[in-house]
């Protein structure tokens, strides 16, 4: 179990950071795209905030889903079974 959300905790916390980047690419495409016009940029708009939305909804599943507690909580369990095998 520890092993299991060790891996959610981590998958979480990279794609939020993938996605940071990503929102600041279309942050700056934006402001590049806002003198060939509105519709450009609001497109560009509408995608940052939209990346904005998703690292929010992965930031408050991680944070219902307490990955990072129950993977602390599950960690020193896991450490007295494995020196179960050689007692």
């Amino acid at each position: 179990m520890a092993t299991y959300y060790a891996d959610r905790y981590r998958s979480a916390f990279t794609m939020v950071f993938s996605l940071e980047w990503m929102a600041a690419v279309a942050a700056g495409m934006g402001l590049m795209a806002n003198g060939s016009g509105w519709a450009a940029a609001g497109l560009w708009g509408r995608i940052e905030l939209a990346v904005i939305l998703a690292i929010l909804g992965l930031t408050i599943w991680g944070k219902r889903g307490r990955f990072h507690e129950r993977r602390i909580d599950y960690r020193p369990l896991a450490e007295q079974v494995r020196h179960l095998t050689f007692l």
